[in-house]
């Protein structure tokens, strides 16, 4: 089964979106009904298959996304502020919702935060198998590399941990 897993974000003029990208075969029983319910508990506003994936998007159309909202974030930088922390959050909480019901339902899948992306190679050296890279902003305005990866001997011990900050310094693990 494809692990592939498409988050697209958007901000409009008087809304902002998010959606997600899923292949039917992740969304068995029970699951898509959690997916769709990430948010706030009701159903995503579309829900729509596409071919072999199925797209989830969340609508957000009220303060600090309205249009009103957005105009004034033209002279008002606290106004975009506000409007720029709520979208990530937005952003966040329906990505870490996604990453916390596959983990349930789909086994152990855990990243690995670095300034590069774990190679293939390295992770199939180690006994992991990568099931996504992505990227996210960080404060500073650059970007950190994210790789999400299985094992199937659950978490990665110390000595993983150590060959991993031997080739990629600085990496962090969130489990």
């Amino acid at each position: 089964a494809s692990l592939r897993v498409d988050l697209l974000a958007l901000v409009l003029g008087g809304n902002a979106r998010v959606g997600l990208y899923l292949p039917d075969s992740l969304l068995e029983a029970g699951i898509r009904d959690m997916v769709s319910r990430l948010y706030d508990g009701k159903p995503a506003p579309i829900e729509r298959r596409i071919g072999g994936d199925t797209f989830f998007d969340w609508i957000f159309t009220g303060d600090p996304f309205s249009a009103a909202w957005m105009l004034r974030c033209t002279q008002d930088q606290m106004a975009y502020d506000i409007l720029e922390n709520h979208f990530l959050w937005a952003v966040i909480h329906i990505w870490e919702g996604l990453s916390r019901t596959l983990m349930t339902n789909h086994g152990v899948v855990f990243p690995i935060v670095a300034d590069r992306f774990l190679s293939p190679e390295l992770a199939e050296g180690l006994g992991l198998a990568i099931v996504e890279h992505m990227e996210r902003p960080r404060e500073d305005g650059g970007t950190e590399k994210v790789t999400l990866v299985t094992s199937d001997t659950g978490y990665p011990d110390d000595a993983i941990q150590e060959a991993l900050r031997a080739v990629i310094p600085h990496c962090r693990f969130f489990y």
